[in-house]
This record gives structure tokens, C-alpha cells and sequence, in this order.
């Protein structure tokens, strides 16, 4: 009965699966209008015959002003006006679709175009056509004239409903033309690219919000395995197509999981490993994952390896609405491809889409293991890592490293604006992790202590401290204007200043890029002097907040490593003097 049951739900999971796979091709809705206009052509054919031997509609004032009720000719007139004006309307809307993909294309990137192929507006938009023209020649072929063998018949129900899908066709050509409009302009595009990219992780992160779901550290999953030994059964999940990763469906994998724990004793582990991830390439029985059970439990351990192999959603190409990674490389290429055309503005919006998306991706880091229970009982799931963090900082650093050589001075400034908001924005996240550990408290996501929040804002802090020191010496090395370096830099110590912690790691991460930005720059008497600067703010605020015995040490060490610190000189403005002036 168990596996009946099992059979069932998995051949319904994977009818699903298809669905969703179907509704992203052009051709869906057209299909589903068209099947729609078919039996709605059924439906008001037979009201409109017993209403024509009931005698036809009732002489009303008001029925004849708000409905059709006009003889034959007329009817065939209407119908054939509707059918023949959307054939022609339909063209021009394929038209326009693909002039908007050929100028998306070759303006921004190719990667947009199945953009505008599974544009929802757009979908229905030829769905409503394609109905309202199948149905209006269906019901022109019912209208009868009189003649010697019978009367007229004019099917009044079918020629309003005729009308009135005409009249929501007209109200889906304005919506649609609104639509293309607004996606041709990079602002909205941009703006669409980045909020998929952050809904498509959120969506990936959330299926961990379970009750029963919770994080674990790395290090139980490699004690289990030392316990197990060799009394355990492995057994894989291997693909079942070519193609790329395109989603992975984590919910009823893991109540699937959930429901296996009730067959295995209380001291028993159920192991899951889930080896790749979203945007890999596979082909056909490439190994997606494993499954480790205690030895005896066979029909549990290939029930769960043919869940794991169904979640994964295999397609020959990527789409955004899964694959955060494809957003934020969207993002990279509009913006090379605007670098090529001298588009700024477009730059610019790309860089604060990456950044916005960096912070996002940051806050929603889920876990590369998470516990199962179920009672007494618990599974033991290993995720694969997204590297979402990487993968986006190196699109900032290719997108800056194009910007550089052509000497955009926003550009520049943007970067270091935006990047001064993500270190505030890390260190706010990093006290207030402290603050709900000290006072016991929880935030959403509920599964995730404080302490983990703690350490992945401090480490998204040093991710993109780590970027900005690369960034940092091709700017002193290409860029002629000091000046704005200098400014820039600027910016940074005072953001340096506003997220500052009394805390060993986080102060001595920030302090850390300061140092290595002196380093990076010493050649050059702007930008030490607004380092130094930078630091004598820091120790003026310890000193005020009366910390500084935890960040003079730090300090001093840097200071002095970086043979800058003499302080009678650098206060009295012998540095000047020191560095040639």
C-alpha cells in the first residue's frame, strides 16, 4: 500500500513537474484559450438552440440597447468583422514581440530573450486572440439565413460573447503594448532582472522554514558517517535526463524524508546528500545525490533516491524564476554590453541591481546541513552550497574591471557608495544578531539562531571586504584621478566608522581593509592622508565611547605595521612634509 501510494504522488509530482515546464512556452496559453474557446462554443450553442425553440429573448428595451439581437446578417457581419480584424491584430502583436526580442537581444544580451518569450501579459495577450478569433468563426458558421427548408437562426448568446471578448481583446492590446514599452526601457528591466534573481533564492531558502527543519554544524554529518561504518546501504539518485539543473523542489522531498523516519528505530540515521545544485550541467545518469541508510532498510533507502531524483527539474535551458545565478549574470552582461555602447546610466543601474542582490542572497543564507525530526527520530540533510555570494561579487569585480577602462567617473562613484551601504548594512545585521542572542530572542526566519545570523553577516562582510581590496588596486594602479580616490576613500572610512563594532572579528575585519588599503595605496600622499584620518576618527569615537582598550590594540597594530604612526609628527602636519610636499 506504501508504495502505491508512493507511485502515486511521485507520477502526480512529475505531471506538475511538466505543467510548470509547459507554461513557460509561448504556445501554453494560445493552446488554453483555444481549448477554452472550443467548449465555450459547446456550451452557448446549446443555450442559444433551446432558447430559439423557446422562441428567442424577450422584447426588452434595455436587453435590445446592452444586447445584440440583430438578424442574421448582422450577426454574420459582427462575427466576421471580430474574426477578421484580430487575425490582423494578432500578426501585428507577433510582430512587435519579435522586434522587442531582436532589440532586447541586441541591445542588452541574449540571455533576455526567453525573458519575453515567458512573459506571462504577453502569453495571454495571444491566448485571448487566438480564443476570440477560433471562437467567432465556430459561431459564424451557426448563423442560418431563412430559406425554403427552415427559418433563421441567429445564435445571440454566442454573438455577445463574441462582443464582449472583442471588447477584452481591445483592453489586452493597450495592457500589451504598455508591457513591451516598459520592458524596453532598462530602468524597468533592470529593476525586473533583480527582483526575480532575490524572489527566486527567497523561494529556495524558504523551503527550509518548517518547524521540523532546523540547521546543524557540518561536523555531526561527518560523525555519523564515522558511526555508521560499513553497516549502511547507499543508495543514488541519478538523472534522468540531459541538461541543465533548472530547480530543485525541497518540500516534498523533505516530507518525504519526514514520513521515512517513522520506519527506522530511534537510534537509527537516515543520511540524504544532495551533490549538485541549481545551474549545474548533467547528463543522463549522472549521480544527483545519495541516500544512506542502516543495512535491511532497501524498499525506504530506493523510495527516498527516487524522490531525490525527481525534485530536480532537468531543462535544456536556465530560467530566472529558479536559477538566482542566471539573474545576477543577466545583470553582468546588460551591463559589459552597455560598457560597449557608452550607456552610463545603464552601468550604473546594473551595479546598484548587483548590490542590492548581494545584500539580499546575504540575508537569506541558508545551511549546507539541516536536521529532519520527527518525534525522536531525525534525518540528516547535506545541501549543496549556491555560492551565490561568490558568484555575484565576481560579476561586480568583471563589471567594474570594463567600467575601468573607459574612466566612469559615476561609475566609480556608485561602487564605492553602494559598498559603504552593504558594510553598514552588515554590521547592522551583525548587532542586531547579537542583541536578539543576548536577550534570547528570534527573528524570521525562525530556524536560524542568532548566533549563525551573527557569523554570516561578519562573513558577507569579509566576502566583499576581500572584493573591494581587488577593486581597490586597480583603481590605484588605471584610474588618473586621484581626487575622486581620494573622496571615495573617504566615504569608505566613514562608513568604516558608522559599523564599527567593539568585537575582536568585526573590528579587526574593517581595520583589516583599512590597513590593506594604505598598503595598496602608500604611493600616493591623498590617500594615506585620508586613511590616516580614517583611523584617528575610529580611535576618537573609541576613545569618546570609552572602548578603546578593545580597539587601540587593534589600531596600534595596524598603525604600526604600517611604519605611519608617529603621532607627535602626523598631528602637528609633518606628514606633508614627510611625503615631499
Amino acid at each position: 500500500m506504501a508504495l502505491v501510494r508512493h507511485s502515486v504522488r511521485r507520477s502526480f509530482f512529475l505531471f506538475r513537474q511538466q505543467l510548470q515546464r509547459w507554461r513557460q512556452r509561448i504556445w501554453f496559453y494560445p493552446l488554453a484559450f483555444l481549448a477554452l474557446a472550443v467548449l465555450l462554443f459547446i456550451l452557448t450553442s446549446l443555450i442559444d438552440r433551446v432558447t430559439n425553440l423557446l422562441g428567442g429573448l424577450p422584447d426588452n428595451t434595455l436587453l435590445d440597447i446592452l444586447i445584440f439581437g440583430g438578424s442574421s446578417d448582422a450577426a454574420r457581419s459582427i462575427l466576421s468583422a471580430v474574426a477578421t480584424g484580430f487575425t490582423t491584430l494578432a500578426g501585428v502583436v507577433f510582430s512587435i514581440t519579435i522586434v522587442a526580442l531582436q532589440l532586447a537581444g541586441n541591445k542588452f544580451t541574449s540571455q533576455l530573450i526567453p525573458r519575453f518569450e515567458r512573459d506571462t501579459i504577453t502569453q495571454i495577450t495571444l491566448g485571448v486572440y487566438s480564443g476570440v478569433i477560433t471562437y467567432s468563426l465556430l459561431v459564424l458558421r451557426t448563423v442560418r439565413a431563412p430559406d425554403a427548408t427552415g427559418g433563421a437562426f441567429v445564435p445571440f448568446l454566442g454573438v455577445n460573447l463574441a462582443i464582449i471578448w472583442a471588447i477584452v481583446a481591445i483592453f489586452m492590446t493597450i495592457v500589451f503594448i504598455s508591457r513591451v514599452a516598459q520592458q524596453m526601457q532598462p530602468a524597468a528591466l533592470i529593476k525586473d532582472v533583480t527582483e526575480d534573481g532575490i524572489a527566486a533564492y527567497k523561494r529556495l531558502a524558504g523551503a527550509l522554514r518548517h518547524d521540523w527543519v532546523y540547521p546543524v554544524g557540518k561536523q555531526v554529518i561527518d560523525g555519523i558517517r564515522q558511526e555508521n561504518g560499513d553497516g549502511v546501504d547507499t543508495f543514488p539518485a541519478t538523472a534522468r535526463e540531459d541538461g541543465y539543473v533548472q530547480s530543485i523542489d525541497w518540500d516534498p522531498l523533505f516530507k518525504t524524508i519526514r514520513a521515512a523516519l517513522d520506519h527506522i528505530v530511534a537510534d537509527e540515521q537516515i543520511l540524504v546528500e544532495i551533490e549538485r545544485s541549481v545551474d549545474d550541467t548533467v547528463t543522463e545518469e549522472d549521480r544527483l545525490g545519495r541516500v544512506m541508510l542502516p543495512a535491511g532498510k532497501r524498499d525506504i533507502g530506493n523510495n527516498l533516491a527516487s524522490w531525490v531524483a525527481t525534485t530536480f527539474e532537468i531543462s535544456h535551458q536556465r530560467t530566472v524564476e529558479h536559477d538566482p545565478r542566471y539573474a545576477s549574470e543577466e545583470l553582468v552582461n546588460i551591463a559589459i554590453k552597455s560598457v560597449q555602447s557608452g550607456d552610463v546610466d545603464v552601468i550604473i543601474q546594473c551595479l546598484k541591481g548587483l548590490t542590492s542582490f548581494y545584500a539580499a542572497v546575504s540575508s537569506y543564507l541558508y545551511p549546507q546541513t539541516v536536521a529532519i525530526s520527527n518525534d525522536n527520530r531525525r534525518a540528516l540533510v547535506v545541501l549543496p552550497d549556491q555560492q551565490l555570494r561568490e558568484h555575484t561579487l565576481r560579476g561586480i569585480e568583471r563589471l567594474f574591471d570594463q567600467s575601468l577602462s573607459q574612466q566612469y567617473d559615476a561609475v566609480l562613484e556608485t561602487l564605492f557608495i553602494e559598498t559603504g551601504n552593504l558594510m553598514t548594512l552588515f554590521a547592522r545585521r551583525y548587532h542586531r544578531a547579537l542583541s536578539d542572542q543576548q536577550n534570547d530572542q528570534k527573528e524570521a526566519p525562525e530556524w536560524k539562531p542568532p548566533e549563525m545570523r551573527a557569523a554570516d553577516a561578519v562573513e558577507s562582510l569579509e566576502m566583499l571586504l576581500g572584493m573591494l581590496k581587488k577593486i581597490y588596486r586597480l583603481s590605484v594602479s588605471h584610474y588618473s584621478q586621484m581626487d575622486e580616490l581620494a573622496s571615495a576613500t573617504q566615504r569608505w572610512t566613514r562608513r568604516i566608522e558608522e559599523a564599527i563594532a567593539v568585537d575582536d572579528r568585526l573590528s579587526r575585519c574593517l581595520l583589516d581593509f583599512l590597513g590593506d588599503c594604505y598598503e595598496i595605496a602608500r604611493e600616493h600622499k591623498q590617500l594615506v592622508q585620508v586613511i590616516y584620518d580614517g583611523f584617528m576618527a575610529i580611535q576618537r569615537w573609541a576613545q569618546e565611547q570609552g572602548k578603546r582598550d578593545v580597539l587601540d590594540p587593534i589600531i596600534a597594530h595596524h598603525t604600526t605595521r604600517l611604519g605611519y604612526l608617529e603621532a607627535s609628527r602626523l598631528v602637528n602636519g609633518d606628514l606633508r612634509r614627510e611625503l615631499g610636499e
